[in-house]
Order: structure tokens, then C-alpha cells, then sequence
């Protein structure tokens, strides 16, 4: 009977880069990519990255804490803060995993971290504007309820967030990874 061939595809597409060498280990021979050093180390990158990262998700906290009185019972303002903190967490995601990564790091990681992570920070900054609009529009209707300093504090966490967004977004068009060529069987791995 012969054989099939397991070629797997969609999401874990990546596990066909995986075969077994001779002591019977499984060793990744798929492409790998490397940061380009541009007067900045990998590691100050990453440190950097998460710094952003990390400010965002804490704006985002922090606007969710806030007792702005559309925070409290007004849906088309709470629908964009969710949004937005699934975006944010998203964001802190891959810079995690690219941290983790070691060097250099392999095709899939690459895809799901580095080359996803200005589209995850678009949608963090988009959310964050919507809920800046929302909340606007929300005080246009309603008047701010005498929270006024609430209301304040939650529109500069959203600008907060936007740009902080922004900012990651725009570091990240930044950085140059250069694709190294598939490894062979053969070859040792180190």
C-alpha cells in the first residue's frame, strides 16, 4: 500500500517544515529569518518593543478602570474598548513570542510576530480612536454627568493608546529581517 502524503496546510502549515534526522530527533528545516543589525541590538529592540507594549496595555487598563460615565452603561462605547483591549493584548502577544524566539527564528514565528505585529498595532490604534469618537459623540448627546475630569482623563488614556500604537506600529516598518536559506538534513544543527 503506498504511502500518503501528509502535507498539511492552513494553520499548521509549519509542521511540515519538521522531519526526523537520523538519531531520530526532530529537527525544524525550514527558512529562518534574522534581524539586521542597524546600530541597534536585537536585545535593545525587543527591549524597546516591550516597553511600547507594555504602555499600551496599561493605558488600555487604565481606560478600562476609568469611571467615565459612558464606561459604565453606554454599549457603542464599551464595544470599541474591548476591541481594543483584545488588540492590545494581541500586541503584547507576539512581542512576547518574538522575544522568546531565539536567533535566528524560524519562518512561523516570524509570520505570526514580527510580520503581524504593525497590522496588530493598526487595529489597537483604530479601536482607540473609535472609542475616543464614541466617547465624544457619547458626551455630545449626554453631556459628561459632572465627571468632567473622568471624561478628560479617558480621552487623553485613548490619545494615549493611539499613539502609543502608533509609535510601535511605525518602529516596527523600521526594522530590517533578512530570510536565510532553508537548512538541509545534512547539515548539523546547532
Amino acid at each position: 500500500m503506498a504511502e500518503k502524503n501528509k502535507k498539511r496546510g492552513g494553520r499548521r502549515a509549519h509542521l511540515n517544515d519538521f522531519h526526523v534526522n537520523l538519531a531520530g530527533d526532530y529537527v525544524y528545516t525550514g527558512a529562518h529569518y534574522s534581524y539586521v543589525d542597524q546600530g541597534r541590538s536585537r536585545d535593545r529592540v525587543q527591549r524597546e518593543l516591550l516597553g511600547l507594549s507594555v504602555a499600551v496595555v496599561l493605558a488600555v487598563v487604565a481606560g478600562g478602570c476609568s469611571d467615565a460615565p459612558a464606561m459604565l452603561n453606554c454599549w457603542y462605547v464599551i464595544l470599541p474598548y474591548i476591541c481594543e483591549a483584545a488588540a492590545a493584548v494581541s500586541v503584547i502577544w507576539a512581542v512576547l513570542r518574538l522575544r522568546k524566539a531565539e536567533e535566528p527564528i524560524r519562518e512561523y514565528i516570524y509570520k505570526k510576530s514580527v510580520q503581524a505585529l504593525p497590522h496588530r498595532a493598526m487595529l489597537c490604534m483604530i479601536f482607540a480612536g473609535l472609542g475616543f469618537v464614541t466617547m465624544v459623540l457619547y458626551l455630545a448627546m449626554n453631556g459628561s454627568g459632572g465627571r468632567v475630569a473622568s471624561v478628560i482623563a479617558y480621552l487623553a488614556l485613548k490619545a494615549l493608546v493611539a499613539g502609543g500604537a502608533w509609535l510601535l506600529w511605525r518602529y516596527m516598518l523600521t526594522l530590517k529581517w533578512e530570510k536565510l536559506p532553508a537548512r538541509d538534513l545534512d547539515t548539523p544543527q546547532a
